[in-house]
């Protein structure tokens, strides 16, 4: 690429280049160090200005403290402060202990809650269980309704077709037997006519004209009598057929009404299935949000024991170090008592000395005194570095028993903590109670110590002062003693011990003032230990706080769960009613069909038989009482059967509609009571059908019907004439019914038809 590069460019240009880039990166570079460099300087000038401002605020405070260093009420506050911490950290550790306590009834409250929202949450699972197979078994008991309504449909479509079918074949053998009817009362009539005509060549025509005209008389009540009968049965029939418009119309009003409920229904059971899904996921959602919030009490629980752990920790050292700092602060006393008597007594020494060396140079001034008085002297002074030597042994060992009394006291209170530490771990409560008395039994013991060590303090200073004056009135006497005795020489050994015991007596005021230094740090690491329990203890409330407002919402949220899971149930529970009254309906619509489906087939099976025996009859033509009767009984039958008919499509009509039926109105509301006909027995002793509404018996009793015995053929134009009055007069269905009376009355005789 190189030697492509040196190919391509012209001389000098790759140079150029290079240089340009050389130029570049040195200046690239130059930026970042002066960048750099300046990052640096800023860095050690904020550095610099902060440690001029420590070094003046330290030098302000060397020179405050200067100021107030010889000050003696100076003195007297850092003596005192000691004991104001101490009492300022004793109330510091009962609020303490009072916030532990309400945090402990916090977080019962907050234990109680979450026990009671668990309880929540399981009777929502079994409230949504229960709901759940409510509605699996509706969806069963739908599902076999269906099943029930379909079997129930495929019923009455077959019955529908058997009942065409059988319509059908009903109404072609009547037209059949119409037709045949016609035919043979045609040939009876003209038979008739010509019979009549061969016969008026013979006989008279006086007894044939009676009783034609008896016929005709006969013949015409007849007419009127069926015309009556026919414009009854005409305006029955008008009537039941507005009856039954109007039902028809009240059925499809209520067949409207009942889809509209269906609809209804319907859209009410996807609204709960679309409710009871949100509830789930609901329920789901509040699941996770309440293993959450148990995941945090949790924490929280171990947060809050590791923090009272820390805090009984914490507690109890600032318990022990309280009680070394009042040791400490009573040592320092008694130290600074000893150190006071001990000034006093180095001071009474050292004018003793003073005394004594004024005297040995009086004494040596003396020279001439006697030896005797020397003697004495040197003996007294004996006596008096004894004294010294016996209370500098008694002050040892009132410190040796000083340090005795505080092991014992470190010792027990060692062993208190301990059986502290153990009744804590059974009753915390009972635990606090038994610390405070031992607490307040230490005091007292401490007090007590105290007020000894002041009493044998008092009672030394007492006997020393005593000896004091013993010892002037010795030196006073001595004094006197040794005015006589000049020729003696000093005793420098005693001015030596003396000086021995006045550097031992400061080299014990610098180890107090030490032991006081590092009471001074120790009190200061216990401020800090303080502040950082305060700030836990405000990163617990903070915490505690927050838990507090979780637990709020989350008991809001279930409290609007409980309210939506309470309204579900409400429209659940109006749901199985709706659907259990539904179901007493199909049950009822059900028992009605079959037992209309039972008439119907015995109908059935009664019109076989009597279109068998009319076949019977019209092959055998027997007595015309007997047609007739059987006659009436099918027209009767036919009327029942038509009745049976819109019964039979009522009632399915009203079976398709059972499930869709309102819940405010039930089958009793919106059908009327059917009527059904009842058999009761005729004249004859033959069962005949009993309707209501039946055509009225005729109550003209001045024309009664002629017995059948009594009729006389016509003649013929008679016949013919009759015959056209007969069609022209009661239409085609009565005008065949009348053909077959009268020709039943002219031939009496039975007549082979042929078949169908």
């Amino acid at each position: 690429m190189g030697s492509l590069c040196h190919v391509f460019f012209r001389a000098g240009s790759l140079a150029r280049l290079e240089e340009q880039r050389d130029t570049q990166t040195s200046r690239n570079i130059t930026l970042f160090q002066a960048a750099c460099r300046g990052f640096l300087a800023r860095q050690h000038f904020k550095k610099r200005k902060i440690q001029d401002l420590a070094i003046r605020c330290v030098q302000k405070n060397i020179k405050k403290n200067k100021g107030v260093k010889d000050w003696p009420w100076w003195k007297l506050f850092t003596t005192v402060r000691p004991l104001i911490e101490v009492q300022l950290t004793e109330d510091q550790i009962r609020g303490k202990d009072e916030e532990i306590q309400q945090l402990k009834s916090k977080l019962e409250k907050v234990e109680k809650e979450r026990n009671e929202l668990r309880l929540n949450s399981d009777r929502l699972e079994s409230r949504i269980t229960e709901l759940t197979s409510e509605l699996t078994d509706e969806r069963n008991t739908g599902e076999s309704a269906s099943q029930l309504l379909d079997a129930e449909t495929a019923e009455r479509l077959r019955a529908e077709k058997e009942m065409k079918d059988l319509q059908a074949k009903y109404d072609a053998l009547k037209k059949q037997m119409e037709s045949m009817e016609m035919e043979v009362m045609e040939a009876r009539l003209i038979r008739a006519a010509e019979l009549n005509g061969e016969l008026d060549d013979d006989d008279s025509g006086g007894e044939w004209r009676l009783k034609y005209e008896r016929a005709v008389r006969e013949i015409d009540f007849t007419k009127k009598r069926l015309q009556q009968e026919l414009e009854d049965k005409l305006e029955v029939e008008q009537q039941g057929k507005r009856q039954l418009e109007r039902k028809l119309a009240d059925l499809q009003a209520d067949s409207e009404e009942s889809q509209r409920a269906l609809q209804q229904l319907k859209k009410k059971c996807q609204r709960l299935a679309a409710e009871l899904q949100d509830t789930k996921l609901h329920l789901e959602g509040q699941q996770g949000r309440n293993h959450d919030l148990e995941k945090k009490q949790r924490r929280f629980d171990s947060e809050l024991s590791q923090a009272h752990e820390e805090a009984q920790r914490e507690r109890l050292q600032r318990e022990k170090l309280s009680r070394e700092k009042d040791v400490l602060v009573a040592e320092v006393f008694g130290l600074k008592q000893l150190l006071e008597d001990r000034d006093s007594d180095i001071a009474g020494l050292t004018q003793k000395a003073e005394a004594l060396e004024a005297e040995l140079q009086d004494i040596s001034s003396q020279e001439s005194k006697d030896e005797a008085s020397l003697a004495k002297v040197k003996k007294q002074l004996r006596d008096l570095e004894a004294k010294v030597k016996d209370q500098e042994e008694e002050l040892d060992e009132q410190a040796g028993t000083i340090q005795m009394l505080e092991q014992k006291l470190t010792e027990e209170r060692d062993q208190r903590a301990l059986k502290q530490m153990e009744v804590q771990l059974e009753e915390e409560y009972e635990d606090k109670q038994k610390v405070l008395r031992e607490k307040r039994e230490l005091e007292s013991k401490l007090s007590a110590v105290s007020e000894q060590a002041n009493q044998r303090d008092f009672e030394t200073e007492k006997r020393l002062r005593r000896d004091l004056k013993r010892t002037k009135a010795l030196l006073a006497d001595a004094q006197i003693m040794l005015d006589h005795l000049k020729n003696n020489a000093p005793s420098k050994r005693e001015i030596t011990q003396l000086k021995n015991q006045l550097e031992e007596s400061e080299f014990t005021c610098a180890a107090a003032v030490k032991a006081r230094k590092s009471m001074e740090v120790e009190i200061e690491d216990l401020h800090l230990q303080i502040d950082d329990l305060a700030k836990a203890k405000g990163a617990l409330e903070e915490q505690l706080s927050r838990l507090q407002r979780e637990k709020n919402e989350v008991q809001s949220r279930l409290e609007e769960d409980q309210e939506d899971m309470n309204e579900l149930m409400k429209k659940h529970k109006a749901a199985v009613a709706q659907a259990s009254r539904d179901l007493a309906q199909m049950n009822d619509l059900q028992a009605q069909l079959e037992e209309v489906s039972k008439e119907k087939q015995e109908l059935q099976e009664k019109l076989q038989g009597l279109q068998s025996q009319l076949e019977f009859l019209e092959q055998s033509m027997v007595d015309k009482s007997l047609v007739s009767r059987q006659e009436a009984k099918i027209r009767e039958l036919e009327t029942r059967l038509e009745f049976e008919r819109t019964q039979v499509k009522r009632l399915e009509v009203i079976t398709g509609l059972s499930l869709c039926s309102s819940r405010d109105r039930g089958f009793s509301e919106c059908l009327p009571s059917p009527r059904r006909p009842t058999l009761q027995p005729s004249p004859s002793g033959s069962p005949s059908l009993s309707l209501r509404g039946r055509l009225p018996a005729s109550t003209d009793n001045s024309n009664p019907p002629p017995s059948p015995g009594n009729y006389r053929l016509p003649s013929p134009a008679n016949a013919a004439c009759f015959i056209f009055c007969l069609r022209s007069s009661a239409g085609e269905r009565g005008s065949l019914a009348l053909l077959f009376i009268f020709s039943k009355l002219l031939f009496p005789s039975p007549l082979s038809l042929p078949g169908p």
